[in-house]
């Protein structure tokens, strides 16, 4: 399955580093999340938090934080991933700003937060 995915174009990089995760969402245009269930997307948050537009698939958490670029099937998806590089990414990075500021960092509750106290109490 890598070598399908990297034969047509993509990178797959695995398992990194939270670091490294971080300094190649800084050098990122955009996020796409594409599983079709999971409970709440870490890496979204990450995404977010980032600045980055994020496209992703209409998980219930997802439209709960009232997201931009959710979409319900592949096609779509691919879809939104051509708007998106037509369109003007800064405004997409703020709206997914926005979302973060609103629905990630005032909630201390969330994932990322138990985490973060987690991470730090194994250093």
């Amino acid at each position: 399955m890598r070598a399908a995915l990297e034969s047509s174009g993509s990178r797959v990089a695995g398992w990194q580093s939270e670091d490294e995760v971080i300094r190649q969402m800084d050098a990122a245009d955009a996020f796409l999340h594409s599983a079709a269930w999971e409970g709440s997307p870490v890496t979204t948050e990450e995404a977010l938090r980032c600045g980055l537009p994020v496209i992703a698939r209409s998980l219930p958490v997802l439209r709960q934080m009232n997201l931009v670029g959710l979409v319900e099937s592949p096609s779509e998806m691919a879809t939104a991933v051509e708007r998106l590089a037509e369109g003007d990414l800064k405004l997409a990075a703020l709206t997914s700003q926005a979302v973060f500021e609103r629905h990630v960092r005032q909630h201390p509750a969330r994932l990322t937060d138990l985490y973060d106290q987690v991470r730090s109490s194994h250093k």
